[in-house]
């Protein structure tokens, strides 16, 4: 009975990261709201598997601090919808409304019902990460959920290449509205689509660097020598994986996300510098420091080689005359938010309350355009949804898991390329997130806490047995790395 409800909630799992992305990247409460249920089922048949016992014992003093961390910030959020509704005539929102605006529209009645949304969405991608944790600890898990994980991306960048060259004005079985002459793939926004097929191109090439990792170097022949059999080797055996790493690269170019390129090929020269453990002290062995660098040489060359043929998009984009306007349309934004973080600098105004807070601070810059939804940098969102001091502990409790994935790397030797990914995953998130909210839509915030997860339960070497311990039946979740 265990053994099957490890299964079932491996595949809900799998499942509902895997198809998350389909119907609009989750962004309707429908579609999210499925995503939930079927990461609520994978917890709880995990929950009461055989697999939950062992799990908590090995893992409850490496996840206790970013665990704690994450349960305060639920608390509070859940505080912060009592206090609202025990104190609404001082509610944040009203009280700036009353003191920028002078009125209170009666359409806006309370900035609670914004607050459940973004608690059940923050408290499932906490599920997905710690799901992820859980069974990412067999490395044949792991290593089945990345190539699963980069299969789903790869068809839904066929799907955006497709579409952008003969259903231009169509998104899925919906009339385009915005973006058009750009691949989005099946998300409304282009830059939430490049972050998406920035994760699984990352993903990719990790597979790809684990493919060459336990290949190996052949040892006695100079890096000249070596280096054209080692070639040839590498595209017999990965031809179908470069292949896909070549057309999600030109999906996300024909994205023309500046930002969302710009991130992806920091994160991928971050992953592959990781797994090659290139060090300054690499430098005092010419041929070590020649062949550690080639696989960051070869991803560089091909990244550059994917632009020239198909990256014209991208091109107009980065040389657009409006980048200007743009940004000072961005930092205004940001002014704006900055100036509502400090006047509710401790309690935060609600997470999701942002779109009723620009309409109130934008009585005073009224070069804004009515109806921004976001704030296009995910970290002033979040601390002005929760406040300066819980928007510090959510933040520790991730920058705690990515550094466990950095040590990981030191760590381990040919599994260090999961926890690489984990810290080139945040790398890449994090830098997109400065200028934009991909992080906030659902599917792409559930790849990240997958990929995060991964690498966290990777990042710690395999427990050995004792010869005379007993033995249990290997299953799904067990730890055999």
């Amino acid at each position: 009975m265990g053994v099957r409800l490890t299964r079932v909630a491996a595949f809900f799992f799998i499942s509902s990261i895997l198809v998350s992305p389909i119907p609009f990247g989750a962004i309707h409460n429908w579609a999210w709201a499925l995503m939930a249920i079927a990461i609520g089922l994978a917890a709880a048949a995990f929950a009461c598997s055989n697999d939950m016992k062992p799990f908590t014992i090995e893992w409850r003093t490496r996840l206790g601090l970013p665990f704690l961390g994450f349960a305060t910030v639920l608390l509070w959020i859940l505080v912060q919808a009592q206090l609202f509704l025990l104190l609404a005539p001082a509610q944040p929102v009203r009280r700036i409304a009353a003191e920028y605006a002078g009125t209170w529209p009666h359409s806006w009645n309370s900035s609670v019902g914004d607050i459940p949304d973004s608690l059940f969405r923050i408290l499932t991608y906490g599920l997905v990460f710690i799901l992820s944790v859980a069974f990412g600890r067999s490395r044949p898990f792991a290593n089945v959920a990345l190539r699963v994980f980069a299969l789903g991306g790869l068809l839904i960048a066929l799907y955006a290449i497709i579409s952008w060259r003969f259903t231009p004005d169509w998104l899925l079985w919906k009339q385009r509205e915005n973006y058009h002459g750009f691949a989005t793939g099946t998300f409304v926004n282009r830059n939430t689509f490049a972050t998406y097929a920035g994760l699984v191109l990352i993903t990719i090439t990790a597979i790809i660097l684990t493919q060459k990792t336990q290949a190996g170097y052949v040892s006695g022949r100079s890096w000249i020598r070596w280096i054209v059999p080692h070639f040839v080797m590498q595209l017999e055996r990965n031809w179908f994986w470069i292949l896909a790493w070549i057309t999600v690269l030109f999906a996300l170019l024909l994205s023309g996300s500046r930002a969302g390129t710009l991130s992806t090929v920091t994160g991928t020269i971050c992953l592959v510098l990781l797994v090659e453990r290139v060090k300054a002290d690499g430098i005092q062995n010419g041929r070590s420091l020649m062949r550690r660098l080639m696989p960051l040489t070869v991803v560089v060359s091909a990244m550059l080689a994917v632009y020239f043929a198909g990256g014209n998009i991208l091109a107009a984009r980065i040389w657009d005359g409006d980048i200007v306007a743009q940004a000072d349309e961005r930092l205004a934004i940001y002014k704006l938010a900055l100036r509502a973080i400090a006047d509710s600098f401790w309690t935060g105004a609600g997470l999701g309350t942002f779109p009723r807070i620009f309409e109130i601070y934008r009585t005073t810059h009224q070069s804004l355009q009515p109806g921004s939804e976001f704030v296009h940098n995910s970290f002033l969102e979040v601390t002005l949804g929760l406040g300066v001091p819980a928007a510090l502990l959510f933040y520790s409790a991730l920058a705690y898991c990515a550094y466990q994935c950095l040590r990981g790397v030191k760590r381990r030797n040919l599994g260090r390329v999961y926890p690489a990914l984990g810290a080139a995953a945040t790398i890449l998130a994090g830098m997109h997130s400065l200028v934009d909210f991909s992080l906030e839509i659902p599917a792409v915030a559930s790849a990240y806490a997958f990929l995060l997860g991964l690498g966290f339960s990777q990042a710690w070497p395999r427990i050995r047995r004792e010869a005379n311990a007993p033995a249990r039946t290997p299953d799904i979740a067990a730890y055999e790395v």
